[in-house]
């Protein structure tokens, strides 16, 4: 079933027993249906055409974790006669183990920019009981967005996608932010910090072996290549985010000027982000370190192997020895993918927070 049935007013009643209804009427004793809802998501779209691409991400995602969704359409300048909330029902369904039809129900809101203050509202009596609240957030505008803070209140998880953002250091910001809200019980994520997963445990791997883990006392140089939207100074999140997750983890201290650290023996590091327009929107190129404070000085590189390539060349050349040359896959994740991942933490994530405050931080500069 995916045709939008239309429900009217914005009535939360009506749209239950419309919901009802479409899988009584889906359900037989040959075939029947499980109507199945582990969380509810909710999608804040800015146009039309962003939500019908949201929905294809949601029918992805339903077969691992079923669910309802509410999905906020584009905001429309005028309401159509009696209709400045407009409502609409469709469902989500596959073949289960044993082959039972499992669906997951959608609830799309389509909204003139004089009925915004009601949606809150609406998608809050909307919510499926006892179950998590993820917020995936894909509108342009964050923190100066009037939806912004109210749909964050009702979440367990805020999800966004930073790398989708015109201005880096501004959606950064405003993410960090958000966990200061005043009696959130939620927690904030980034699809742009999970799309780096793969390449943070490339990174880390250069330090497994005890030959090269000494190095990371010496790391005097960090340079990140990767695909915008960037800062005026080449800054991107996908390069804030990989600094900062090593700056956490090392315990650097913040410098006084630009993407400079110190690290724990007071010496300088100096952090490189270059933007590369060729690259997609948010994905890393290479990663560049060098360590020539190390005995004997050392350097790590990885980088794709062509454009838009999924496979990383992998470079430890410790300086007297032979370079030890590796690849790794990626296995570049689309939406659906990244929210699946995302939608298993229904907590707080140390890890992420401590690399958004230096990424934020770095951006600024």
């Amino acid at each position: 079933m995916e045709s939008l049935e239309p429900v009217g007013a914005p009535d939360v009643e009506s749209v239950e027993r419309k919901l009802a209804e479409m899988w009584r009427a889906a359900s037989s004793e040959e075939q029947p249906v499980v109507r199945a809802s582990m969380h509810t998501l909710v999608v804040a779209c800015d146009t039309a055409e962003d939500a019908r691409e949201a929905t294809a991400a949601v029918a992805l995602l339903s077969e691992n974790h079923p669910g309802r969704a509410i999905v906020l359409s584009g905001v429309r300048e005028t309401a159509r006669p009696a209709e400045p909330l407009a409502v609409f029902v469709s469902a989500h369904c596959h073949r289960g183990p044993g082959g039972a039809v499992v669906c997951s129900e959608q609830v799309t809101l389509e909204a003139a920019r004089s009925a915004l203050p009601l949606v809150p509202a609406t998608i809050l009596r909307l919510l499926v009981e006892d179950t998590p609240v993820f917020v995936w957030w894909r509108r342009a505008a964050f923190a100066a967005d009037p939806l912004w803070e109210p749909l964050a209140r009702m979440s367990d998880r805020f999800l966004v996608d930073t790398a989708r953002h015109a201005d880096p250091a501004g959606a950064l910001r405003d993410l960090e932010a958000l966990s200061g809200l005043a009696r959130w019980r939620g927690s904030a994520g980034d699809l742009a910090w999970t799309r780096l997963e793969r390449w943070r445990e490339a990174v880390a791997s250069f330090f497994d072996s005890p030959l090269t883990r000494r190095h990371l006392e010496g790391i005097a140089r960090v340079e990140v290549i990767a695909g915008g939207p960037a800062g005026p100074t080449g800054s991107t999140v996908a390069a804030a985010y990989l600094v900062g997750w090593l700056a956490s983890r090392l315990t650097w201290s913040r410098g006084s000027k630009g993407w400079t650290w110190r690290r724990r023996d007071r010496k300088a590091v100096r952090g490189v982000a270059s933007y590369d327009a060729a690259a997609g929107r948010g994905d890393l190129v290479a990663v560049r370190i060098d360590a020539p404070g190390g005995e004997p000085p050392a350097r790590f590189r990885a980088e794709r192997v062509a454009a838009g390539a999924d496979i990383v060349r992998l470079t430890v050349d410790v300086e007297g020895t032979c370079p030890l040359p590796s690849s790794l896959k990626l296995g570049e994740l689309d939406d659906a993918a990244l929210l699946c991942r995302e939608l298993e933490r229904t907590s707080g994530d140390a890890l992420f927070e401590a690399a958004l405050a230096e990424a934020a931080a770095a951006v600024a500069r």
